[in-house]
């Protein structure tokens, strides 16, 4: 601090705390909304890679499928087939290995194919496919496929000689509809199923994918060689246990070897299979640990430019004054041939062209020296003082003035950069998200702002048929998939309310039971007269089949911002309880999981 000096000293501590102060909780923002990005993306990205894993794998199973039929179908199989119903005919078995023959040697993913009849016996199979399996006939998928009008299919489970496989079977009918053969068909999944799963495109150095079934036994093989074999273990992570619930999703999570991943899953129900998507969260992370290296990097260069200003002012301004000081020590003692030189055309300058004069005075008028010599130290402790808050003052404004600018740039480019910027690719996805957001907080400012005020009512009579039809007018697009019926007991009944209000209460109960419902769903809306406190009342009922609302959340449903929904404010249901409480009336909900809900909107009628 002695290179500082005692003014160049406090000038540090006040820019270090000006500056660093800042520096720190902006540099705590930016890391903390970087990684909340960051992990939005990563989760968006492994979420893409799960689900275009997953639609190579359907398509897969539709080309087998396709495959099949047409092979059962092939009129020189149904015709042969026929015919050895009646006859055997070795020309004819001939003829069937050769059309399974050429359908092997069309996929890499056929490894057995053979043609059994109805009591189980193998009639044609392909050469060197590891089929027929002996007591066909008396095996679960021979059963099922007399019973189906498609290919069935088993499980996959290991075999000796291909490794993973798959067991398929599909009826052969003649043309008049009866069942005359079976086609068995042993599919390698080495060569066809494990090569999309291990297509590690999108997951960097540490990403894989992997199958799991309900029972959590891993169906493919990974790509890291010191992970055990398919088929062979059982996996248990959060990620398979979420997954298997048949919700999909993404979250960071423990992985198999107890490292943190950050994986994405998607869940099959035609095949009852889970599609696990994962990555090192140190990978996905990445960005993050240069952004924290490049922040350091800045602090310390801040840090030493905060060093280097203070020492250059400190310098400019004590040089000076210390001058100055040293001036009046040589005329305390008599010396009156002393000046004081200073460069400086500012307050500091002028204080020492006055200094100079003061002398020259004091040289000219020895009489009054002891007079002038008091008054001067007097003055020169006051202009001192109040050169120093003058500089100081008019530095701090100048810095101020500086850092305003290229804020007002940044501010002035961000906006430049939000309106010319394309809004195709990712930088339009992000654009959207950021409108989304905010839309979404404005509906919910605009929410919360209503659950604050008190509700004024303006009631006028309206007739219940009028309301059921706006609420069903206003909901026609998001309805279509779903089946709504209307049950009035009176459709020429008013009651007194505030339309408006209670239209809202309504269309957000229908929207609640719409999002809570499955394609092609009931859901009833009905009304009834009933009574309420020994006051005659309408109740309005909305009744679901979705997926219902599970006992531990029931008693949260009116707490404010409490919700199940990813882009609910969680102020719908307190918002709609404090209408319908303010005409005087009450909401009520039952709910059973996997049956659906019922919320009963129950309104006094005026006399």
């Amino acid at each position: 601090m002695v290179f500082f000096g005692k003014i160049g000293s406090r000038l540090l501590r006040w820019f270090l705390i000006v500056a660093l102060i800042p520096l720190i909780f902006m540099g705590y923002q930016g890391y903390y909304f970087a990684k909340q990005a960051v992990t939005q993306e990563v989760f968006l990205h492994m979420e893409t890679v799960a689900t275009r894993q997953m639609k190579q794998i359907n398509q897969w199973f539709a080309e087998r499928v396709s495959d099949l039929e047409v092979l059962a179908a092939h009129p020189f199989v149904v015709r042969n087939c026929v015919l050895l119903s009646k006859d055997e005919d070795a020309s004819l078995v001939h003829e069937l290995a050769e059309i399974l023959r050429s359908y092997k040697g069309s996929s890499a993913a056929y490894e057995g194919l053979c043609i059994h009849d109805m009591n189980g016996r193998p009639l044609a199979h392909a050469e060197r496919c590891g089929l027929p399996a002996p007591g066909f006939g008396r095996t679960e998928m021979f059963k099922r496929a007399l019973l189906s009008d498609g290919p069935v299919k088993g499980p996959i489970h290991a075999h000796e000689s291909f490794g993973p496989v798959m067991n398929w079977a599909v009826l052969i009918r003649s043309p008049a509809g009866e069942p005359v053969a079976i086609i068995a068909v042993l599919l390698a999944l080495s060569n066809t199923l494990n090569p999309i799963i291990l297509d590690t495109t999108g997951l960097g150095l540490t990403g894989q994918a992997y199958l799991v079934d309900t029972a959590k036994v891993m169906l493919t093989p990974s790509r890291f060689m010191e992970h055990p074999a398919p088929l062979t273990h059982k996996m248990d992570t959060e990620g398979i246990r979420r997954a298997l619930t048949g919700v999909n999703g993404a979250a960071v999570y423990r992985g198999f070897d107890g490292q943190q991943v950050m994986g994405a899953w998607l869940f099959s129900p035609e095949q009852n299979w889970a599609l696990i998507a994962e990555m090192d969260a140190r990978e996905a992370f990445a960005p993050l640990t240069r952004l924290r290296r490049n922040a350091l990097i800045v602090a310390i260069l801040v840090l030493g430019v905060i060093l280097i200003v203070v020492a250059l002012i400190s310098r400019s301004i004590s040089l000076p004054i210390r001058q100055l000081a040293d001036a009046s020590l040589d005329v305390s003692k008599g010396n009156l041939e002393r000046a004081v030189v200073v460069r400086l055309h500012d307050e500091l300058g002028e204080l020492a062209e006055r200094f100079n004069q003061m002398v020259h005075s004091m040289k000219e008028s020895r009489d009054s020296l002891q007079d002038a010599y008091e008054k001067l130290v007097r003055t020169q402790k006051q202009l001192i003082q109040s050169e120093k808050l003058a500089a100081i003052g008019e530095f701090v404004a100048s810095i101020v003035h500086e850092i305003r600018n290229p804020l007002s740039a940044v501010k002035m480019n961000l906006r430049i950069l939000e309106t010319k910027c394309s809004t195709d690719g990712s930088v339009g996805e992000h654009f959207q998200l950021a409108t989304s957001q905010t839309e979404r907080l404005e509906k919910m400012m605009t929410s919360l702002l209503d659950y604050a005020k008190p509700i004024a009512l303006n009631r006028k009579p309206l007739r219940l048929e009028e309301l059921m039809d706006g609420v069903l007018r206003e909901t026609q697009a998001q309805r279509k998939a779903f089946r709504v019926e209307v049950k009035l007991h009176d459709s020429s009944r008013m009651i007194q309310v505030d339309s408006e209000k209670i239209h809202q209460v309504l269309l957000n109960v229908l929207l609640n039971a719409l999002q809570a419902s499955n394609p092609g769903d009931k859901i009833i809306l009905k009304t009834e007269d009933t009574d309420w406190d020994d006051v005659p009342a309408c109740l309005i009922s909305v009744k679901d089949e979705g997926h219902g609302i599970a006992p531990e959340n029931m008693k949260k449903l009116f707490e404010p911002f409490f919700t199940t929904h990813k882009q609910g404010t969680g102020l719908g249901l307190p918002n709609s309880k404090k209408i319908v409480e303010a005409h005087g009336g009450t909401m009520r909900i039952r709910s059973r999981v996997g049956e659906g809900t019922e919320v009963d909107i129950i309104i006094p009628m005026e006399t």
